[in-house]
C-alpha cells in the first residue's frame, strides 16, 4: 500500500514541477537483516531413511485414493525404476 502511493506522488511531480521531490521508501539496510539470528530449518529429505531395494532417499508422501487415503508413508524418490514403499514409524 504504501509503494502505490509513492508511485502515486513521484507521477503527481512529474505532472506538476512545482512539487518537491519524494524521499524515497525506508528499505531494511542488510545491517538489520544480518542481527537477526539465523533460521536452520531440517527438510523431510534430511530426516529422510534410505530405500532398502535400491538405496536412493525415501520422500514422505500422502495417499490419495484408497482405504488410505490421507495417510503418510515413505516412498522412494526412483518411483516408477523403483516402487518400494514403508511405512511411517
Amino acid at each position: 500500500m504504501q509503494h502505490v502511493k509513492h508511485v502515486k506522488t513521484i507521477k503527481a511531480a512529474k505532472l506538476e514541477p512545482s512539487l518537491q521531490p519524494v524521499p524515497p521508501i525506508k528499505i531494511k539496510q542488510q545491517q538489520d537483516i544480518e542481527q537477526k539470528e539465523p533460521v536452520v530449518t531440517m527438510s523431510k529429505t534430511d530426516m529422510a531413511p534410505q530405500c532398502p531395494q535400491c538405496g536412493a532417499s525415501m520422500v514422505l508422501r500422502t495417499a490419495k485414493r484408497g482405504s488410505n487415503a490421507g495417510n503418510q508413508f515413505w516412498g522412494c524418490s526412483n518411483y516408477p525404476k523403483c516402487k518400494k514403499m514403508m511405512a511411517i514409524n
